[in-house]
């Protein structure tokens, strides 16, 4: 029971936080797929066509071939002009599995109603591995599907494939179901991967932040962005004569000192702001929605404190300078926010360091 209420859990988040790449990854299965199947049905009417006699038939199985085409230059055409929104890709495939489960259906119950449905298992298992959908949805389709078929083989099947076509589709239904199950549990699994490798090369692994690439980058895309629309404050930090401890106590204790400022920051900081370091001794405080004059004097004090806290030894304390800019007042790109938060922190450091300054 945990572990189903886990897998709930990460489809929710997997459905809600990858739109993008789901959205992708089916826009090119809904290629892929749509020209395959229109393919293999005019390949199997070149077969079996010649052993029919029925009109109806002929008529019915061109009707799919019409529908088939029609959808594959939709898709084709479509997405050459658009990317399409994720809801829009996903209706597409739902309408593209409601299509092969009735083709399959029909070719297991119509044109030899005295033999046993040999295809619709190979449907209901083939049906996961087309797209990348929530499991409700292929519970909906292949229980739905299993109902059409049950009735349509007591209404049109023969006596003598009945017990057979029911037991199988009932095990073809059950088994296309555990299928779903085991590729989307591949697929979380694969994203959970992915992420914690994202992760790793987002961070910096002394300190636990963000390493410089990743904290530019959000910074960025957040000023870009949002910066005319919410008012944040950019702080530059940079460690006092940093590099007398790394050349007369050495680079463990150096390393010692950073990974506790990391710590720091990643304590005084709250979930929506950006934390990274910068430099060797140098970090970066996005603090979002933030302007307030007197927020902003609290929260560096607070850090300088903190920071003023770490002893190397009993005679020796460690302290930091830092330069505060805020936007959108002094700057409402990454480039100049970072430049004239860059100049308040040198002039905490004429004022004697150990202490910060707000650019004005």
């Amino acid at each position: 029971m945990r572990y189903l209420k886990g897998f709930i859990r990460d489809s929710k988040i997997y459905f809600s936080n990858c739109k993008k790449d789901i959205k992708n990854d089916n826009i090119f299965l809904l290629r892929r797929n749509s020209i395959s199947a229109l393919m293999g049905l005019m390949m199997y009417l070149y077969v079996v066509l010649k052993d029919f006699t029925s009109v109806e038939l002929v008529i019915a199985y061109n009707f799919f071939v019409v529908v088939f085409g029609v959808f594959c230059i939709f898709c084709l055409l479509y997405f050459q002009k658009r990317e399409g929104s994720f809801f829009m890709v996903q209706a597409l495939c739902f309408v593209f599995s409601v299509m092969v489960l009735s083709f399959f259906i029909f070719i297991s119950v119509f044109p030899f109603p005295d033999l046993p449905a040999i295809f619709l298992f190979l449907g209901y298992t083939f049906l996961p591995l087309v797209f990348i959908m929530p499991m409700k949805i292929y519970i909906f389709l292949l229980l739905a599907f299993q109902g059409i078929f049950c009735s349509f083989v007591i209404m049109f099947k023969g006596s003598d494939p009945f017990a057979f076509d029911m037991l199988q589709s009932s095990i073809a239904c059950a088994a296309g179901i555990l299928i779903a199950f085991m590729v989307l549990d591949l697929r979380l699994r694969a994203n959970k991967t992915k992420l914690q490798l994202q992760r790793m090369n987002a961070m910096d692994p002394l300190t636990g932040i963000f390493n410089k690439a990743t904290t530019t980058q959000n910074c960025r895309f957040y000023l870009d962005y949002y910066s005319r629309e919410e008012k944040c404050s950019l702080m530059v930090i940079d460690i006092d004569d940093f590099k007398k401890v790394n050349d007369f106590m050495g680079h463990q204790t150096g390393d010692y000192i950073l990974s506790n400022i990391g710590e720091i920051l990643r304590e005084v900081s709250r979930k929506s702001d950006i934390v990274g370091r910068i430099g060797g001794d140098e970090f970066l405080f996005l603090m979002k929605n933030t302007s307030d004059r007197e927020i902003l004097r609290y929260r560096a004090t607070q850090i300088c404190e903190k920071i003023s806290g770490l002893s190397i030894d009993n005679e020796k304390n460690i302290s930091c300078s830092i330069g505060v800019a805020v936007s959108p007042e002094k700057g409402t790109d990454f480039k100049t926010l970072f430049a004239r938060a860059d100049k308040a922190m040198y002039d905490a450091k004429r004022k004697g360091k150990n202490t910060f300054s707000i650019f004005d």
